[in-house]
């Protein structure tokens, strides 16, 4: 199984590292929340614009690509509804499960597709909402 991961920028791991020390169990609240902010702005990435790139057939269906460095056009809702959170050792997990395991190729490009990025552009918003939060919260 190929697993990739998003690391997050030196200074949100150094205020999580911070918080981990001194937080009375807000962190776990903040690293979720984090999550389901990502998840749901990767979900809207998908489903709230139609980018025009090439026009393909698939299984007789027409289907309208999105333009390269634009997240995918949602025809199917498969990779949509697949965009979940799970929790994990330290934190949690957005991605795209078994029911959609091209959200990867979609993401990161392949050797025949440039990225239809969907998932970076999310993680850093969340990220840097949290951020910003945590200097409000001047943690």
């Amino acid at each position: 199984m190929l697993r990739v991961e998003i690391e997050g920028g030196k200074e949100f791991e150094k205020a999580v590292k911070a918080l981990k020390k001194r937080a009375d169990g807000s962190l776990e609240k903040w690293l979720a929340d984090g999550a389901i902010t990502t998840q749901s702005l990767a979900q809207q990435s998908i489903l709230s614009r139609l980018s025009k790139g090439k026009i393909y057939e698939r299984k007789g269906i027409q289907h309208t690509a999105s333009a390269p460095g634009n997240p995918p056009n949602s025809d199917s809702g498969a990779l949509v509804s697949n965009i979940t959170v799970e929790k994990i050792k330290g934190g949690y997990d957005v991605g795209s499960r078994k029911g959609a395991p091209w959200g990867l190729f979609l993401e990161f490009g392949t050797v025949k597709m440039l990225p239809r990025p969907w998932l970076t552009h999310a993680y850093d918003k969340a990220v840097a909402q949290l951020m910003e939060y945590f200097k409000r919260a001047k943690i």
